[in-house]
């Protein structure tokens, strides 16, 4: 599982590099990523998961940035 669990969190990071490069921004998806592996692992709630990913996508993708255009 936890082998499963860290080619998961390799797949997620380098899926996040277009968007990221290979930088030191690439960092908060990494340790989000590391967050939802290690919640999926000790719970089992795929659901939970990926409402938590659309969540903080939502957060840090459509809110954050409509509220700095908006100042």
């Amino acid at each position: 599982r936890w082998l499963a669990g860290l080619i998961s969190l390799a797949v997620f990071g380098i899926s996040h590099m277009g968007l990221y490069g290979l930088s030191r921004a690439l960092i908060v998806p990494a340790a989000v990523g590391a967050v939802l592996t290690g919640l999926y692992l000790w719970r089992r709630n795929l659901p939970a998961c990926i409402l938590m990913h659309a969540m903080l996508d939502g957060i840090f993708l459509v809110v954050a940035p409509a509220l700095a255009h908006a100042n």
